[in-house]
């Protein structure tokens, strides 16, 4: 779907050569050479975007351990049982995804699992918080449309960049 709206690599290269070639274009060879470096930039820069997504998700794993008791109080629906496991194994998971994404072993595997997470997330836990009004009901709305974000960035990690396909076809 977004492949369309950004040039390729190799549609660069034909425009760029399409370019250098026109006798009219007498600074044809230092446009090719600032277009190319624009391009090996933005690549650079766009290279950061896994680090940028993947290490709030450890802070947000620490934070479970750190703040475990408060959170299972906070966050984790009163029908669920045993709240602290809960918490503690959603922190192991976001670690473990964080970890996954910036060695990338299994790194679709621990996206898919992420977006699986995340979407229980905002069924589970801050839909009903939304759909019960009150005061809370903006807190756990914004919640809910962030955490549907992240869900869908997962997604789109897992089947755009993600590295090892191994377990995950």
């Amino acid at each position: 779907m977004f492949e369309s709206i950004f040039l390729k690599k190799q549609e660069i290269d034909e425009w760029l050569l399409y370019f250098s070639r026109r006798k009219s274009c007498r600074k044809a060879k230092v446009k090719t050479f600032y277009h190319k470096e624009i391009y090996l930039h933005m690549n650079a820069f766009l290279s950061l975007g896994r680090w940028v997504f993947a290490l709030p998700f450890a802070i947000f794993g620490l934070f479970h351990f750190m703040n475990a008791d408060a959170m299972a109080d906070y966050v984790v629906p009163t029908y669920m049982p045993a709240k602290a496991i809960f918490v503690y194994l959603s922190g192991a998971g976001l670690i473990a995804a964080t970890v996954s994404m910036l060695i990338g072993k299994y790194d679709k595997l621990a996206t898919t699992l992420l977006a699986v997470f995340l979407l229980l997330l905002v069924v589970l836990v801050h839909l009903p918080g939304a759909m019960s009004g009150g005061e809370g009901a903006q807190a756990s709305m914004s919640m809910l449309l962030k955490d549907l974000a992240l869900a869908g960035a997962s997604m789109m990690y897992a089947l755009n960049y993600a590295k090892d396909k191994s377990i995950v076809g």
